[in-house]
Order: structure tokens, then C-alpha cells, then sequence
């Protein structure tokens, strides 16, 4: 008995295995973009490492390979794997730092532009570092079962078996790597793990496991890299560095075990993993309590009830007035203007911050990403000035520009070259710009300030040799005036010789201020814990601290009075030991040569297949076994540089099946051409009493072009799309003038979707304005004897609500087409619960109020965990006309539709998976008697790990 239950756990595994692959198949692999079309890219190779990037990086591209092969070397110190084959991918022409590894096809990519508020340690090797990490991590689970699973479905598999490890694992073991292979790394940031020292100390009222595990919308919860930090930090202290290495083995040979991460960590540690959060949290809480009354006293903190939100970047306006900018659960980013009583007035809204912003007592200025118009990989970052007495926001665009100041007539800023150089520039408000100091290599620039006094330029940059503050003077002389090794000082303000800046103390954050012309440092004292983003003016000292509701603002009347000189400061920070084998070890730099990376064999690149034959196509005509499972293969292809897809497969049926898809995203306009060949009967479309009783098997090729335009990513994502579909098919059709049938449809759709929408805070459940059009036009360009010409149109108005994460829509739609016999699929949605009908001309107008409920935070076991609830009440009122016969007269009727209803929706957890779900129970009723119709829908998103886009 024990065997045949075994034996139906495994068959039931591997049916989950070919619904989960099979489904991921439908849409596009983890593509994240391409490089302009004119892209000369080069490669560049080092045993187990291809480095393949554009030529202007290559200078870039020797660094990133020798940090590349060291950081494999030391990561296979805990994972004991050897050199494993990987292929990585540079991006330089874009201003959003990042780095990600994805299986399926197998990579990494890299931003090479280093983050401007990155910690003290070079960007190439911080990733390097971080990203061969996870490249371990996916070669460990590719053993066992998983192995087999390689061999029949690619590397898809070890995408699949990824799924069942908790991000958690995946960040905090990569940020562990950074950390204890470095004298810097985030485990070393205060900034890091503030929230959890705040949320102790302040006698906050403990979360679940589950909260802190899945998040929250009530509350803020920190992501899985800072929680995934703390717990594995705990298991290597205590059971090695091997744990973790282990853990990823024993789920790559187990994963039919459903559950393989909790037994896998049971059986290396003897804890289920709420035991190890359990101790791993009290064990850092004792740490965090003794350092908290050794530094500030035995009297802690009292708790307080408000929402959460970030007051940072402090500039006093007025005696009464900061500005400030803030960030929260419910609102996306702004600035503000914050009165003593603790009110918030916003001033602007802002998109992505590149670096921190700037402001004198009339402007605020910041720069602001930007994204190109096509390339996904090429974008920039504007300058953005706003006069706060006139209220105008004017747009300085064309660089790629951080951490702006304001100087007079000017902007100074930093701008960073694909090349890897940075530049001090200055831009006029006319956008007139002019190089002022080229930086030496080696140097990545973060932040500058400008001594009003002086006219010095002060910046925190960071070496080979951790982080600096160096000066510009009058004369665009460089000097490094004060070393703070790997310290991870942050933001830096000027008072003519003084420099205030930050750094972490143990387990907190510090105001230091350092007399250049005295050379004394200083450590401003009798602050709360956690203190930073220091400004002064007017002979006070302005700052916020964090708290368990997230920074808040205070200031110092007299520094002079808490402050005491401070010598002898460590080179790093001590809270976490430093390996004997670092990065930082003198590895050299690999000399190879660089060769072209082009040709034919480059837009292929086969990842994955199926030994079967499976074709998950969205059938215009309505086949319904596309998806059938046929003797057979079936091939997925993607390039390494994301410009070709290519799918193909071969089965056999009642009849020979084909298919093949290939994309290309080089060009401007993305093409896409797909033809099948199935084993059902192709379509008749059937005018007369007599048809044709045998008819061919169905046959189709579809060409697809879509012209796409990125138009802004501000406080709106806007997109203009055009597109345009051809499709034949050998179906059927009557020709009225030979009186017969034949086979050969011809269908071509042309139109556009254009949007532009707010971006969504935390809490949003849909947009807090905007707007979504699509309109176009179906023809049938050599059958109108048959088939008509279709016109559609439908919009969608995003409007606020009531109160705050509330949304109100509107959706317009209208379609149109005349017919002689057959009527096209219809291009719009019914009314919920009327299902599609013929229609020659059909109008509508829906209604929809969103809005939250509860967000619960509710544990049931460890079986779900409730994270919101929600309702939505909806009215669709709609008119559709349409031909229909009566006495043997063509008549055209009009029926009034109308649902009105509601959705209840709940966001939910299942078994601590980091999978959302989200159950919705919709009851409508329709009709003028309003009869009444219900329906449960389950949805769940499963591929929200199968890539990690974030460093």
C-alpha cells in the first residue's frame, strides 16, 4: 500500500510538472528587453563564463569578467560545484541599476551603471558577487529528479524546481555571499535591517510568521532580501555555510515531495522554518535590545498608532515649514511641504529618483528616469526643476544625470558614460550643458553638494579601495579630502568646511560631521537611533530618524553642545566577520581578446523543449484541441540578447502536425510570423443547405507587426502601440458566383492601444486616474460576398474615489459590421454573464467602484494567510443589435442588456508559498427581472519566481 500511494504521489508530480511547463509555454520566457538595433556586440571568454555586451563596454567588459570569475570561485567555496558554464549579458545604456540570473535560457544579465546609493564597494564586483550566487544556487538544483527532468524538458526544469524554494532563500543567501565575502555588502547596512531594530525596540505588537514572510497591505513589511538575510545569516552562524548549499540538492533531487524546502531545511537543521525564523529573530532581538540600551538608554521608545510613511531629504523652508519628500503604502512618491504640527501638504508628484535631489528656497530639483521610446534597454534620466512659488515644473531631458544641485543660474550634476567615466557637468536652465571636470577611472561617483560659501563641490565616490569624499574647488581641481574605507557613508551636505554625512554604528545609523580644515570627525550625539539625510541651515541641524512608522523629521539647535570627537574608526563594520578570502583579494585583470558576437548562430539559442507535441495557440477559429498532447517534439528558442523567438514542434495525430512561431524584436516594429498545421477539420462557414462533407485539415499562417512607442514613465506610464494582423486560413467559404465552396480566408486587423496611467501605490487596487484606449478595424479584404468589416472601439477611464484606494471606472465600448451571411467574432466583452451573441452593431457602458475592505494579516495555521479584502460593485448596461430572420423576413432586433452586481475579493497565501492568489466570488444580476448569476474564480501568479529582476 505504502508503495502504490508513492507511486500516485509521483504520477500526480509529474501531471503537475506538464500542467505548470506546458502553461508557462503559452507565454513568452522571461524576456526583459533589447539593445538598439544597430548594437555591435562583442564577447569576451573565460573558461565557464561567456561575457557578451556591446562594444562601447568593453573596457567595462575586462573588469566585470575578472570579478565574474572570481566571485564563482568564492561562491563555490560553500556550494563545492566547480566551474558551470554561464553566459552573461551587459547592459550599459541603461540608468536603472540592476541584475538578475534567469534559467530558461540560462543567463545573467547586468546593468553596468552603478547604483547612486549603492554601499562601499565597486558596482561590477557587488554584482558579480550577488548575481554568481544565484548562478550556484540554480546549478545545485539541477541534480536528482530535476536532472532527469533536464534531459526531458530542458532548462525550463530547473526553472520549475526554483519554484519551490522561497525568495527568502534566494536573496538572503545571495546578500549573505556579498556580505561575508566583502568588507562591505547590505548585512553590514544599518538601513538594511532598520525596520526590524525599530519595530523591537519601540514595543511594537508582534507580527506573525506569516506577516513577515508574505508582506502585508496594512502594514510595511521589509522584502524578502532583508528577511531572507536575517534567517540565513542565522543557519550559516549555526549550521554552516553549507546549509543553504545543501538545502538547494536536496530539493533538486525531492521535488516531488511537494513541500521539499521544509523537510530540507529540517533535515540539515532539525527546525521546521518558522522554528528558525523563530530563533533567528529572537537571537538578533537580543543583540539589537543590548545595543539599543548601551547607546541610548535603558527607557525605550513608546509605540505609535500611524500610518506608515518616509519623511526624508529635509530642506527648512520657512521657520515653520520643511520640505520634505514622502513615501508611503497609500500614495506613490512626492514632495511636500511639512508644517510644524506634522501636516503634509503635497507639492509634485515624481517618477523614479535617480540619485537624491536638491533645493534652495524656490526650486526643487531632482533627476528623473526616463525610459527610450523603443529600446528597453536604453534610457536615460531628465533633470526636473519646480519653482515651488510660481508651481511650474519644467523638464530638463537628454543625459544621464544623478544627484543634482543647485548653483545660481545653473545645475551641477553628475552624468555617467556607457564606457563606464563619469563627468561633472553643468546645465543652464535653457538645458545648455557643459563638461566641467572629467572624474579619473576608477572612481563611481554617488553624490555631490555644493558649498555655497566656498564654492567647493564636495561628493562621496566610491575606489577599489571602499568610499571616499572628495573636492572640486573653484579651479576644477580633484582631491580626496577625507577616506572612509568601507564605511558606507551616505548622504552628504556641505556648511562651507563642515561635511555632515552618515554612517552605520554597529546596528544603527550615525550623523557625523567632519572639520576638513581641522580634520576632526566628529559624532553628533543625544539623536535618536537610526538617524540620517542631515541638512543645515541657519545654525540648526535638520534630519530624519527612523522609527516602526518609517523616518520622521526632527532638528538640533546646538551641535557644538552634542557632539564628541571621535577617533580611531574602523575600517568597516564589525558586526559581521570578514572571510579570509575576499574579493577584494588582488586577482588581477583576465586578458583575453574580444571577438564579434553576430551572425545567424546568435538568433538561435535552444533552451527547452517537450518529447511531445503541444501547441498552445489562441485559434481565431475556435479549434478546441489546440492543446492537446501529441506524440512528438516541441522546441522553445530565445537568443541571448532577447531580439528572437523561435518556437517550433512536430506531432502526429490523426495526421502529421506542425507549428512554428518566431518573433523579432531588432527592429523598431516587433514581427511575428506563425504557422500550424492540426489535425481537425477546417472551419466551414456555411451559407447554403448543401457543403462539402470532406474537407482538408486545418491549415493557417499568421503575420503579426507592432509598432511600439513608449512616450513617458513618470508619474504616468504612457504607450502608444500599433499594430496590424494578416492571417489566412484554408477555411471555408460559399462563392455566390461559381455556387460552390472553397477553401482560403483571408483576415487583416489594423488598429492602436494607447495608454497613460497612474502609477499605483501599494495599497492601489487598480489606477488612481488614467486612461486605456484600443480601437481598430477587421476586414476581409477578398471575401466581402461572406464576411463583413468589423469596427471596434473600447476605453477604459481610471477616476479616484471616495477615499484614499478607492477607484472609479468607466468603460466605453462600441463595434459595428454589416453582414450578408456570417457574422465575425465579436471584438468587445458582453455584460458579466451574457455571453457573446451575434451583433451588428453593439454600444455599452460599464461602471465599476473599487475599493478595500480589511486587510486582516490573517494566519489560518499554516494553511493560508488572508492579506486583503476588497469589493467591487459593478454596472454593465450595453445595446446590441442584430439580423435575424422572422416570417421569412431579414429583420434587425435590439435587445437592452444590463448586470448589475458585485465582486467580493479576497488576496490570500496558500501553504507559506510566495505565490498570491486571489479567490473572487462575483453574483450579478442581469435583465430587467434580475435574475440572478454567480461564479467563483481562482486565479494565481506562477511566475513571479521564476527570474529574480532585482539585485
Amino acid at each position: 500500500m505504502m508503495i502504490i500511494n508513492m507511486f500516485n504521489k509521483k504520477i500526480y508530480f509529474f501531471t503537475l510538472i506538464l500542467i505548470i511547463l506546458i502553461n508557462n509555454s503559452k507565454a513568452q520566457y522571461y524576456q526583459t528587453g533589447v539593445e538598439p538595433f544597430k548594437t555591435d556586440w562583442k564577447k569576451r571568454e573565460y573558461k565557464n563564463i561567456r561575457l557578451i555586451y556591446p562594444a562601447e563596454a568593453d573596457s567595462l567588459a575586462r573588469h566585470y569578467l575578472s570579478a565574474l570569475a572570481k566571485s564563482d570561485s568564492l561562491n563555490d567555496v560553500d556550494y563545492n560545484l566547480g566551474t558551470r558554464k554561464i553566459d552573461v549579458v551587459l547592459h550599459p545604456n541603461t540608468v536603472l541599476s540592476n541584475g538578475f540570473v534567469a534559467w530558461a535560457p540560462r543567463r545573467m544579465e547586468l546593468v553596468t551603471q552603478p547604483d547612486a546609493d549603492g554601499d562601499a564597494l565597486l558596482w561590477h564586483k557587488a554584482l558579480s558577487i550577488h548575481e554568481m550566487r544565484h548562478v550556484k544556487q540554480m546549478y545545485a538544483l539541477n541534480s536528482g529528479s530535476t536532472k532527469v527532468l533536464s534531459w526531458l524538458f530542458g532548462q525550463q526544469a530547473v526553472g520549475f524546481a526554483s519554484s519551490f524554494i522561497h525568495p527568502w532563500i534566494f536573496e538572503g543567501d545571495a546578500v549573505w555571499a556579498e556580505t561575508n565575502y566583502t568588507f562591505s555588502g547590505r548585512g553590514r547596512s544599518a538601513t538594511f535591517f532598520n525596520h526590524y531594530y525599530a519595530h523591537l525596540v519601540s514595543k511594537q505588537k508582534p507580527y506573525t510568521y506569516d506577516k513577515w514572510l508574505l508582506g502585508s497591505y496594512k502594514d510595511f513589511i521589509p522584502n524578502h532580501y532583508q528577511f531572507g538575510y536575517q534567517l540565513v545569516s542565522f543557519i550559516n552562524q549555526k549550521w554552516g555555510s553549507t546549509t543553504i548549499p545543501k538545502t538547494y540538492g536536496y530539493v533538486g533531487r525531492y521535488p516531488f515531495t511537494l513541500f521539499p524546502t521544509y523537510l530540507s531545511l529540517k533535515k540539515f537543521t532539525g527546525q521546521s522554518r518558522k522554528s528558525i525564523y523563530q530563533k533567528a529573530f529572537s537571537y538578533n532581538d537580543s543583540l539589537w535590545l543590548v545595543d539599543y540600551t548601551e547607546h541610548y538608554g535603558n527607557e525605550l521608545p513608546k509605540a505609535v498608532n500611524e500610518d506608515f510613511k518616509n519623511l526624508i531629504h529635509p530642506y527648512p523652508l520657512t521657520d515653520t515649514t520643511t520640505i520634505v519628500y514622502v513615501t508611503s503604502l497609500s500614495d506613490t512618491p512626492y514632495f511636500a511641504v511639512l508644517d510644524k504640527r506634522g501636516g503634509i501638504k503635497k507639492i509634485v508628484s515624481t517618477g523614479i529618483l535617480i540619485g537624491q535631489p536638491s533645493y534652495n528656497d524656490s526650486l526643487i530639483v531632482w533627476a528623473e528616469y526616463q525610459p527610450h521610446a523603443r529600446w528597453e534597454w536604453m534610457s536615460s534620466s531628465a533633470i526636473k526643476v519646480y519653482n515651488i512659488k510660481t508651481k511650474r515644473l519644467n523638464t530638463i531631458p537628454g543625459g544621464r544625470y544623478h544627484s543634482p544641485i543647485i548653483d545660481e543660474d545653473r545645475i551641477i550634476c553628475i552624468e555617467y558614460s556607457s564606457n563606464g567615466q563619469y563627468k561633472l557637468v553643468g546645465i543652464n536652465f535653457l538645458g545648455e550643458k557643459s563638461t566641467l571636470l572629467n572624474f579619473e577611472g576608477g572612481y563611481e561617483v554617488q553624490q555631490i553638494c555644493l558649498d555655497t560659501k566656498g564654492k567647493n563641490i564636495y561628493g562621496i565616490a566610491v575606489s577599489e579601495t571602499g568610499k571616499k569624499i572628495f573636492k572640486v574647488d573653484s579651479a576644477l581641481t580633484f582631491d580626496i579630502v577625507y577616506n572612509a574605507a568601507y564605511r558606507d557613508i551616505r548622504t552628504l551636505a556641505c556648511d562651507g568646511s563642515n561635511l555632515f554625512f552618515t554612517f552605520t554604528d554597529g546596528y544603527t545609523e550615525s550623523i557625523y560631521k567632519y572639520d576638513i580644515q581641522n580634520n576632526i570627525v566628529y559624532k553628533i550625539i543625544n539623536l535618536p537611533f537610526n538617524s540620517s539625510y542631515p541638512t543645515y541651515k541657519n545654525h540648526q541641524l535638520y534630519y530624519a530618524h527612523y522609527t516602526a512608522n518609517g523616518y520622521r523629521i526632527a532638528f538640533l539647535d546646538d551641535i557644538t553642545s552634542n557632539r564628541k570627537i571621535v577617533d580611531n574608526i574602523s575600517p568597516y563594520n564589525e558586526i559581521v566577520k570578514v572571510n579570509p578570502t575576499t574579493v577584494h583579494d588582488n586577482y588581477g585583470i583576465i586578458q583575453t581578446e574580444p571577438t564579434e558576437y553576430k551572425g545567424l548562430n546568435t538568433l538561435v539559442n535552444i533552451h527547452s523543449w517537450f518529447p511531445f507535441y503541444t501547441k498552445p495557440l489562441n485559434d481565431p477559429a475556435n479549434i478546441e484541441d489546440e492543446s492537446n498532447i501529441y506524440p512528438g517534439i516541441t522546441l522553445l528558442s530565445q537568443n541571448l540578447t532577447g531580439s528572437t523567438l523561435f518556437n517550433a514542434g512536430y506531432g502526429y495525430g490523426k495526421t502529421h502536425l506542425l507549428f512554428a512561431e518566431v518573433t523579432y524584436n531588432g527592429l523598431w516594429p516587433v514581427f511575428r510570423l506563425n504557422i500550424e498545421k492540426t489535425d481537425a477539420t477546417a472551419s466551414l462557414y456555411r451559407v447554403t443547405q448543401f457543403y462539402p462533407e470532406n474537407r482538408d485539415y486545418y491549415k493557417k499562417a499568421e503575420f503579426t507587426s507592432i509598432l511600439p512607442f513608449t512616450l513617458g514613465e513618470s508619474i504616468y506610464s504612457t504607450s502608444l502601440q500599433l499594430y496590424n494582423k494578416t492571417i489566412y486560413s484554408n477555411s471555408y467559404l460559399y462563392r455566390e458566383s461559381i455556387d460552390a465552396y472553397r477553401s482560403g480566408l483571408i483576415t487583416n486587423e489594423f488598429g492602436f492601444t494607447f495608454y497613460s496611467l497612474r502609477r499605483m501605490a501599494h495599497r492601489d487596487l487598480q489606477p488612481k486616474s488614467g486612461l486605456i484606449i484600443n480601437t481598430g478595424l477587421l476586414t476581409t479584404p477578398w471575401d466581402y460576398g461572406n464576411l463583413p468589416n468589423l469596427w471596434y472601439s473600447q476605453a477604459k477611464i481610471y477616476l479616484p474615489g471616495l477615499h484614499r484606494n478607492h477607484g472609479f471606472g468607466i468603460t466605453l465600448l462600441a463595434q459595428k459590421q454589416n453582414i450578408k451571411y456570417i457574422y465575425l467574432n465579436n471584438k468587445v466583452n458582453f455584460p458579466a454573464f451574457y455571453t457573446s451573441r451575434p451583433s451588428t452593431r453593439f454600444t455599452g457602458m460599464y461602471f465599476n467602484y473599487i475599493m478595500p475592505i480589511a486587510y486582516p494579516d490573517l494566519p489560518i495555521s499554516s494553511l493560508v494567510y488572508v492579506k486583503r479584502i476588497s469589493l467591487n460593485l459593478f454596472a454593465d448596461f450595453a445595446k446590441n443589435s442584430y439580423k435575424t430572420y422572422q416570417q421569412y423576413e431579414l429583420v434587425t432586433l435590439t435587445d437592452n442588456l444590463q448586470s448589475i452586481g458585485f465582486d467580493a475579493i479576497v488576496d490570500f497565501h496558500l501553504f507559506r508559498t510566495w505565490y498570491p492568489f486571489r479567490i473572487r466570488f462575483t453574483q450579478a444580476f442581469n435583465g430587467s427581472d434580475f435574475n440572478p448569476y454567480s461564479n467563483i474564480v481562482l486565479t494565481i501568479n506562477l511566475y513571479s519566481t521564476f527570474a529574480r529582476p532585482k539585485l
